[in-house]
């Protein structure tokens, strides 16, 4: 089960960091270059997302905080801290990540009904 639930975290950030780079370059001035520092993707993507593409949302205080465990546990894994990663891999659920993700993805979707300058 620990292998499982752990590629999944892994999967999930992955995607999460592809998706949110691809919708800043989706909606990027072509004037403005996509520099993101590479310790904290995903929170530079959203920051980019609302900065420089000037897309208005907000992403709750709760949901930042859930990215923020987890992605805890995918670095430790990464690095081979097992004792962190074994303390902490059965304290999440992978339904919850998964709920969390879609409501980035619906906040920035809500917030972008209507946009029509992709790619300029």
């Amino acid at each position: 089960m620990f292998n499982v639930q752990i590629n999944c975290v892994i999967l999930i950030f992955s995607f999460l960091e592809k998706s949110l780079k691809s919708l800043c370059l989706a909606y990027k001035d072509n004037q403005v270059e996509l520099r993101i520092p590479k310790r904290e993707k995903i929170g530079a993507y959203i920051k980019y997302l609302r900065d420089e593409c000037n897309i208005n949302f907000t992403i709750e205080f709760e949901i930042l905080d859930l990215i923020k465990r987890y992605k805890k546990i995918r670095n430790a894994f990464a690095h081979g801290d097992w004792d962190y990663v074994d303390k902490y891999t059965y304290d999440f659920s992978l339904s919850e990540l998964f709920a969390t993700i879609s409501e980035i993805f619906s906040t920035i979707e809500k917030a972008c009904e209507g946009k029509s300058n992709v790619g300029t």
